[in-house]
């Protein structure tokens, strides 16, 4: 797999909201995860409410075992104004992929949209397959 990470220069900080957000999640400190993607929101609501994602984490947290790490595995352009970031964070019993929209509506680039799923197969839509090569 490439391990070259993706450069998505929009004025938006995405490296370090998965960086707080994930150090956050793996030390039980849920709200203060849901509280970062409030601000990272300018204050909109996200589909499923503040509960379900706070919910979400706990469960990573209760069920995930030690934090590992997390990579970041690209970009793709929805439109002028639409951009998902992938990364799939590392717990010893889990892999999580997260999926952030970042928008801009009127202005400034913030977060519209945040996804988790623990179906890592997901990932077979994004990534594209490379063949081993033999030699013989």
């Amino acid at each position: 797999m490439d391990t070259t990470e993706p450069n998505l220069d929009i004025g938006f900080d995405y490296r370090a909201l998965f960086t707080d957000l994930l150090a956050a999640v793996s030390d039980g400190r849920q709200d203060q995860a849901v509280e970062q993607i409030m601000r990272a929101t300018g204050g909109s609501t996200m589909a499923g409410g503040w509960d379900e994602i706070r919910k979400q984490f706990a469960v990573i947290f209760g069920g995930g075992g030690t934090y590992g790490g997390y990579d970041l595995l690209g970009t793709k352009r929805l439109s002028g104004r639409l951009f998902k970031v992938y990364a799939v964070g590392y717990w010893e019993r889990v892999a999580v992929l997260f999926t952030v929209t970042l928008g801009r509506t009127t202005g400034d680039w913030r977060l519209v949209g945040l996804s988790l799923s623990d179906k890592i197969d997901d990932l077979d839509a994004l990534v594209p397959f490379r063949p081993f090569t033999f030699t013989g």
